[in-house]
């Protein structure tokens, strides 16, 4: 079933859900589906499909990006509902995180995207569909380096500082 046209949507001043203008926004290439969908879960299971897409060579890096930006937003921003599917941060965890273990360079790569602690926290979504992994999933942490997304922050913490300094010289 296809979902509301924006343009309808629009004209009877029903106004975008936050996570779906956050979604176009971030993922412009992906607009049809976050458009169409029905509800979050929809678009995500779409753009759980991209982001496997994504990793194949030649790898789309800012794509991948820019999909883990839009899930950690939509954990941090999510609306909550009763309905699963319509429960932000529900559908990002069962749309998309816990697929990512299931393929090779999605699950390699995630030391750069989660902490070890955050992997450790959300075991029962990481081994889902990837039982009795777990253990070797974790092997691929070095237990004192921090995830990229560690690291991206504090780099945004110091750009701003030298940001505020350069404004006040």
């Amino acid at each position: 079933m296809l979902g509301r046209s924006p343009f309808v949507d629009f004209v009877l001043g029903i106004p975008m859900e936050l996570w779906r203008s956050k979604g176009l926004e971030l993922l412009p290439e992906l607009g049809e589906p976050i458009r169409r969908a029905e509800e979050p879960m929809e678009a995500w299971l779409e753009i759980s499909s991209a982001f496997q897409q994504a990793y194949v060579e030649p790898r789309n890096e800012d794509l991948i990006r820019r999909i883990y930006e839009f899930a950690f937003w939509c954990l941090e921003h999510g609306e909550r509902d009763q309905a699963a599917g319509k429960d932000l941060p529900t559908c990002v965890v069962v749309g998309f995180f816990e697929d990512i273990p299931t393929h090779k360079a999605p699950r390699e790569d995630m030391p750069r995207w989660f902490a070890r602690e955050e992997v450790l926290f959300m075991r029962e979504t990481f081994a889902y569909h990837y039982p009795g992994e777990f253990q070797s999933l974790l092997a691929l942490w070095d237990e004192h380096e921090p995830s990229r997304r560690a690291k991206l922050s504090e780099a945004k913490r110091y750009r701003q500082y030298w940001r505020d300094i350069e404004r006040s010289a």
